[in-house]
């Protein structure tokens, strides 16, 4: 930004105003004299002027807007008058911002804390630039020794490792956060029920799994599925399959055997039922 863009330079001398106010208003000035020309032809007032000052008037008139254009252009072309360039690198600011002031206007800042840095004969740098106030702060960069600088260093990289093991592991947290509470929630669930079972039952469910044992050896249920189990291993699956149809008949013996064996238990239990409490 050129300070000249944020803050219109006031002329100050009779000088400067004249050459500012032709400048603003010229074209303004050309039509006011062309006007009064006129007028006083039409009018046909004689001004007792002689005839080479009003061809030379005439001309200058004709020709002033060419002088104009052809002025600006070649104006546009010149370099700039001498000025300093200040780089705002406040942090507060991404951006940031790069001021171009005239010698003068530049020499009117006033730096409030510090220097200004000075890297080049007219680049300089600060911060918190003020066209307002025209102030800024100073930003010196202070010197180390070596001995220093490497100390410093090698805090930096400290900090670094650090920071970078840190950030490692809150990904890990942010990525697992939802399976490690609910595994936790899951342990603590079952460690929760465990000391339930238990607090209700002092023999640890021990007692109900010895009278169900008891109750089988009593009816000889155990005993009985496994002649269950070795008679249907004891089934030959290349006979069955030989004979789809069932044209084979089954060993009666067999069958009035397995009869006796479902009527036997079918009476024990009926007679376990009704046998009368203690009570």
């Amino acid at each position: 930004m050129r300070y000249d863009d944020y803050h219109e330079r006031r002329p100050e001398t009779l000088t400067e105003w004249t050459l500012w106010f032709v400048k603003e208003r010229f074209l303004s000035i050309i039509a006011v004299i062309v006007l009064v020309g006129l007028a006083f032809v039409l009018v046909g007032v004689d001004l007792g002027i002689p005839r080479w000052l009003r061809l030379s008037g005439l001309t200058m008139i004709v020709l002033s807007p060419f002088a104009y254009l052809v002025g600006s252009s070649i104006t546009g072309m010149l370099p700039d008058p001498p000025g300093e360039i200040l780089v705002d690198i406040d942090a507060r600011k991404m951006d940031g911002a790069v001021f171009w002031f005239p010698t003068d206007d530049f020499r009117q800042l006033t730096v409030t804390e510090g220097e200004l840095n000075q890297v080049a004969p007219s680049l300089y740098f600060g911060k918190q630039v003020d066209l307002d106030e025209m102030t800024a702060i100073g930003t010196w960069r202070g010197t180390l020794s070596d001995r220093q600088l490497l100390r410093g260093l090698q805090k930096v990289y400290e900090c670094r490792g650090q920071l970078e093991d840190d950030a490692k592991k809150g990904f890990v947290l942010e990525t697992q956060a939802f399976t490690l509470l609910r595994n936790a929630v899951r342990e603590t669930t079952a460690v929760v029920v465990e000391t339930f079972q238990r607090g209700t039952l002092p023999d640890e469910g021990e007692g109900l799994d010895h009278q169900i044992e008891q109750a089988l050896e009593q009816f000889d249920l155990d005993d009985r599925i496994d002649d269950e189990l070795s008679d249907l291993d004891d089934l030959d699956a290349d006979e069955a399959l030989l004979d789809p149809d069932g044209d084979r008949d089954l060993d009666e013996q067999a069958a009035e055997q397995v009869g006796d064996r479902v009527d036997h238990d079918a009476a024990r239990a009926d007679a376990a039922q009704e046998v009368p409490s203690d009570d």
